[in-house]
């Protein structure tokens, strides 16, 4: 057991694997009082556990705090009402958070979603930054790491990478349904095209170009001494930029994968870079 709260009718053990117990009273004519195990659920959806519980004032509903770091409630009927699965899951505040740190974000144009990976967690979300709420989150089966993820423009299309595998999948509804996968190991950036029609995957040195249209390689871009960064379009899409972490930034037609020029910079660890506006320079930033 990892928390104990004592209410009105008994008291409740929260444990492993988002495991709940609930002892109620026993009328008792002797000395002591006797508690009986009245039921035991599953309330989480995952096998974090339950680190804290509480009640509310009238004790019609029931808080957990979990160790992923998600805070969900349940009115108290539906916790004690049986079910075959003994599954009672509880509702996630915010439809839930990463248990630790993000290791890749990016936002939709038409749409008001972003999407993020955990890197603890291992988890894909896609949130909703008008409610404020997490609107799928994503766990893939044992082993399978997301590492980077991009969100098309329009909002309905996922680029996410692994270890191995580049997969392609639908934001739909109540999830992710996958559309497409290439094995290519290594990857660890995407970027979509701001018309959504290209994507950008950075695989150490070289950069891949998919098209969106055909789900096809269309060139790879190769230059670069050091490992890449950053990647960045232009807002025409006419001109992609390339930063390596040694300061050397590459500037590429993503349609032919020509390369038209390089700067290089020795000063500091370059990190990142964006475009302007008006697509004519791309910033730098350590």
């Amino acid at each position: 057991p990892s928390c104990l709260r004592c209410f009105s009718q008994g008291f409740a053990v929260g444990g492993g694997e988002g495991m709940v117990a609930l002892w109620e009273k026993e009328d008792s004519t002797g000395v002591g009082i006797e508690f009986k195990l009245a039921r035991t659920a599953r309330v989480a959806r995952t096998k974090a556990p339950v680190m804290s519980i509480a009640f509310s004032g009238s004790e019609e509903s029931v808080l957990f705090g979990f160790r992923s770091g998600d805070v969900g409630s349940l009115p108290y009927g539906v916790l004690m009402a049986e079910s075959q699965s003994g599954d009672a899951p509880c509702s996630l505040m915010a439809g839930g958070f990463h248990s630790g740190a993000i290791g890749s974000l990016d936002i939709a144009t038409h749409r008001p979603l972003l999407v993020s990976v955990g890197k603890k967690d291992a988890s894909i979300r896609v949130w909703n930054y008008t409610t404020r709420q997490c609107e799928i989150c994503w766990h893939g089966e044992q082993f399978e790491m997301p590492v980077s993820a991009a969100i098309h423009p329009f909002g309905y299309f996922l680029a996410v990478s692994f270890s191995a595998k580049l997969r392609f999948y639908y934001v739909l509804a109540k999830g992710l349904h996958q559309h497409a996968e290439f094995t290519i190991s290594g990857i660890k950036t995407v970027r979509f095209s701001n018309g959504g029609h290209m994507l950008a995957a950075v695989q150490g040195k070289v950069v891949h170009i998919f098209s969106m249209r055909t789900m096809t390689k269309r060139c790879t871009l190769q230059g670069h001494v050091n490992v890449i960064g950053s990647v960045c379009f232009d807002p025409e899409d006419t001109i992609l930029w390339t930063l390596g972490l040694d300061g050397q930034l590459c500037t590429w037609d993503p349609l032919s994968g020509e390369r038209k020029g390089d700067t290089a910079t020795v000063r500091s660890e370059y990190l990142a870079a964006a475009s302007s506006q008006n697509g004519q320079a791309c910033d730098r930033f350590t």
